[in-house]
């Protein structure tokens, strides 16, 4: 048994221990004349251990006996657990095992990280590595527990764990210039259960982007598609109408690349035998699904890539000579055909389900004489078409507005926007093609051009009143041509851009919409000034993170004709200064992008701000180009 005394007995009977110089003995002393005797000399660290507070036994210190005040150490005596606990946490909890104390299972720890917290210029491709002090319950290592943030949103990826190491592979490559926070929570686990005593947290920067430009494709090619789309782990999908024979434009050809370089020969998604290709237009889903759409003279075409394999053509519309059309495919795998047909003086949605399937009739939008459909899908699967129509009865051009609602796998009708109508007949009153773009929560914004000035309204979520149409532009004349100005939502506001001209001189502007006031701010003048006549709206595009780029071309000197030798300007937007930088030419005399003055000027970017246009070198005596280049941000 063990003996305690304590208070002033326990001071008492300590002194006449002492004058004796002997103390009876316990059970627990079993050795030399002990075991006869039953009395010892006293051994420092042997006494009788002390009590709570009081004078303690042998040797000062009081609960502590011997050994100076708290509690006691391992190996110690104890009859309970408490009694060996050293208030120590990251050795874990001590115990009590058949009178003696044992030591406790110290808690893991991150001794290790990489890329190490607070580095920069990060590869996009990176994995994150975690490395433990010792060796983990694998049930602990989850996605609860271990999580890459972006923000406040946990990034899809794949954990795996051997040893001491967890790895995080991210499904997509990192953002550009995006920060990146580690953090690791105390729901993780040592093979004995012990748990991390605190959360391990950690931070990285992703590098820069630089521009690059590679000639991608070398064949008589009769028409570029107006998109050059690109999913999220930056693969860029290029589309064209190849030229068979100098009076044969077919057949629509397909190809990947990812920063400029093929992922694979190029296919051809109709037969060598098809006849008048035309309007070939490429789109992609964040899961990385593909389609393109074209026509022909029997109708509108679509193939679609899924599961690494183009399918066959498939049949989508019946309409021989469209007025034009765009389509899209969303996240959920549902795609998109948009299509004026002036020979039914119609507007008509074709949608397929989320394996590609096409509806076996469309949705009729508008029954009326209409063009230049703008296409805007979310990443929650909402979708808005917004168009210019002539009204029936006026004879007035007009924007209309259709949006599609993912519940009920519908279109709505068109309707026009309030106070879009024109006043007149004639040029002087023409509408140019709109743009329409929409934020996840619903709400639509639309621009268009009308008597050479910007013009907006909005839409709410949930409402079906349009806000009174407002100029952007102030007094400042607009290029009037028909093309939409720019139009994006970059997750949280609307922003906008234009080209204005005065004489020669033409300019290129942006404005931001503030969602707090509900309001436009005031324009802003970007680029350099010039006196070259590229009749060009520019392109904005952003990514996840509110960087945005702009995109535009400029005419160079000594053009003859309607084939224009262009640079290729790119200004930036980042979120984190909030300013734009200085304008920087892409492509120049010495690596020219080379158009036709009518030809599209594809180029977008992705969620991670991997950006792409593509150009090509115009056949002067044949028509269409000679080749094909891709000019990459990565």
């Amino acid at each position: 048994m063990r003996t305690n005394l304590s208070g002033a007995a326990g001071a008492g009977l300590a002194a006449l221990a002492l004058s004796l110089s002997v103390v009876a003995c316990t059970d627990m002393f079993t050795n030399g004349d002990c075991s006869s005797t039953r009395t010892c000399e006293p051994t420092a660290g042997r006494s009788a251990e002390g009590g709570d507070g009081g004078a303690g036994d042998v040797a000062p210190g009081g609960a502590g006996g011997v050994t100076a005040g708290g509690a006691s150490t391992r190996g110690d005596e104890c009859e309970v657990a408490n009694d060996c606990a050293n208030g120590d946490a990251e050795d874990g909890e001590e115990g009590c095992d058949n009178g003696y104390c044992v030591a406790g299972n110290p808690a893991p720890t991150v001794i290790s990280v990489s890329p190490a917290d607070q580095t920069t210029d990060v590869e996009p491709g990176t994995e994150i590595v975690i490395e433990f002090s010792e060796e983990l319950d694998p049930a602990s290592v989850t996605a609860a527990n271990i999580q890459v943030l972006d923000g406040d949103e946990a990034i899809a990826g794949e954990l795996s764990y051997e040893g001491t190491k967890v790895v995080f592979k991210p499904q997509f490559p990192l953002g550009l210039l995006a920060r990146y926070d580690v953090a690791v929570a105390t729901g993780v686990t040592d093979a004995e259960g012990a748990p991390l005593l605190e959360e391990f947290a950690s931070s990285l920067v992703v590098r820069d982007g630089a521009w690059a430009i590679t000639p991608v494709v070398a064949e008589p090619i009769a028409l570029l598609s107006d998109s050059l789309p690109i999913t999220d782990s930056g693969d860029a999908l290029l589309s064209w109408v190849a030229k068979a024979s100098a009076d044969q434009s077919c057949p629509t050809k397909a190809q990947w690349f990812r920063a400029g370089q093929s992922l694979g020969s190029s296919t051809n998604l109709t037969t060598e035998t098809a006849a008048n290709c035309s309007l070939p237009h490429a789109s992609v889903g964040a899961s990385g699904d593909g389609l393109v759409l074209w026509h022909e003279l029997a109708g509108a075409r679509a193939a679609r890539f899924q599961a690494g394999t183009w399918s066959a053509a498939t049949p989508v519309s019946r309409t021989k000579v469209p007025g034009s059309a765009i389509s899209a495919v969303g996240t959920d795998g549902v795609s998109h055909h948009i299509e004026a047909n002036p020979a039914e003086s119609a507007v008509e949605a074709f949608v397929t389900d989320a394996k590609g399937k096409w509806s076996s009739a469309p949705f009729t939008l508008s029954e009326e004489s209409a063009t230049q459909p703008a296409l805007a899908v979310t990443k929650g699967g909402l979708a808005a078409a917004a168009y210019c129509a002539v009204d029936s009865v006026t004879s007035r051009q007009k924007i209309v507005f259709a949006s599609y609602t993912p519940d009920k796998h519908a279109w709505s009708k068109g309707t026009a926007l309030s106070g879009s109508q024109a006043e007149g007949t004639g040029s002087s009153f023409a509408r140019s093609r709109p743009a329409v773009a929409l934020s996840e929560q619903g709400d639509a914004m639309v621009l268009w051009i009308a008597e050479q000035r910007v013009m907006a309204s909005r839409l709410p979520a949930g409402s079906s009143q349009w806000s009174e149409p407002i100029r952007l532009s102030g007094s400042l004349l607009v290029l009037s041509n028909g093309q939409a100005p720019a139009l994006v939502f970059d997750g949280e506001t609307f922003v906008a851009a234009w080209t204005t001209v005065a004489g020669t001189i033409l300019d290129v502007n942006v404005a931001r919409y503030d969602a707090g006031t509900e309001s436009w701010g005031a324009y802003q003048t970007l680029g350099d000034k010039n006196t070259a006549s590229t009749q060009r709206m520019p392109q904005l595009v952003s990514d996840a993170h509110q960087n945005l780029f702009l995109v535009w071309p400029t005419a160079l000197k000594g053009n003859a004709g309607s084939t224009l030798k262009i640079k290729i300007n790119a200004q930036r937007f980042l979120s984190s200064t909030g300013t734009w930088g200085p304008p920087q030419v892409v492509a120049n005399e010495s690596d020219p992008g080379l158009l036709d003055e009518g030809s599209p000027l594809p180029f977008s970017m992705n969620r991670g701000g991997v950006a792409a246009f593509a150009t090509g070198t115009p056949d002067t005596v044949n028509g269409g180009y000679t080749d094909l280049r891709i000019a990459a941000f990565h």
